[in-house]
């Protein structure tokens, strides 16, 4: 003979059950954990726990139920709290009921606010952190830049110095050649005097005259040779002074 199984009735929440809810919430306090977190989780299931294994009143409990039914007498409270605002000189006594829900509400808030702020303060050092490190890289970044610059400086301003120096030694040649075509042309010009004397048969000059001559010759020349000098010392200064 099979035996019948009813379905097992539904708690039934009386305001005793809702006391000892919100006793054991305001203990526990789930709302120092982030809603919808494990830890809050595991609180709710703690206080479902606690409430099953009771000798004073019967419950037949889970996570769930002790949520919702927490919710419920939260919302009606602070929906009470807006009529009594709204209505002018009124004062009413309250009950143990109105005053745990008080105190949780208040915690909830509490823990809210905490953990905004944290969060935000972390926010902020995040983005601190990540300004120091942009600006860091930025500097490492003008500073290669500035050690790229310099090194392109210095090539080019050697370069300068190096074509300076070839200009001046080719201008120095050119006045090398330039005396020594001089100093030819002289003693071209002192030898074809001498050949036409003798073929007209005039009187040689007197040898100490020649000396004198000769003597006035030579110093023109090296005067010319020292003013070559001096112009290409001072030319070769010049350009390595626009080279630097």
């Amino acid at each position: 003979m099979s035996v019948e199984k009813h379905p097992k009735a539904a708690m039934e929440w009386t305001q005793d059950h809702d006391l000892m809810l919100l006793r054991e919430t305001a203990f526990e306090d789930p709302f120092q954990f982030k809603k919808g977190s494990p830890d809050r989780g595991e609180v709710w299931s703690k206080i479902a726990r606690s409430l099953n294994s009771s000798a004073e009143l019967k419950f037949a409990v889970k996570q769930r139920s002790v949520r919702e039914r927490f919710a419920l007498l939260q919302a009606k409270y602070k929906e009470k709290n807006k009529k009594d605002e709204a209505s002018s000189g009124t004062s009413t006594q309250m009950s143990e009921l109105d005053r745990l829900l008080e105190d949780i509400t208040e915690k909830e808030k509490d823990s809210e606010e905490s953990r905004n702020a944290a969060a935000a303060k972390k926010d902020n050092q995040d983005r601190e952190k990540a300004e120091s490190i942009r600006k860091t890289a930025m500097e490492r970044v003008s500073q290669t830049k500035k050690r790229q610059e310099g090194t392109e400086r210095e090539a080019v301003s050697t370069k300068r110095r190096r074509r300076g120096g070839d200009e001046t030694i080719e201008y120095l040649r050119e006045k090398s050649e330039a005396e020594r075509k001089v100093r030819e042309q002289e003693l071209e010009l002192k030898k074809g005097r001498g050949g036409t004397t003798g073929k007209a048969g005039r009187a040689r000059p007197d040898p100490d005259a020649g000396d004198v001559e000769s003597n006035a010759t030579t110093a023109t020349a090296e005067s010319k040779h020292d003013s070559f000098a001096n112009a290409a010392t001072t030319t070769f200064y010049e350009c390595n002074a626009k080279s630097s």
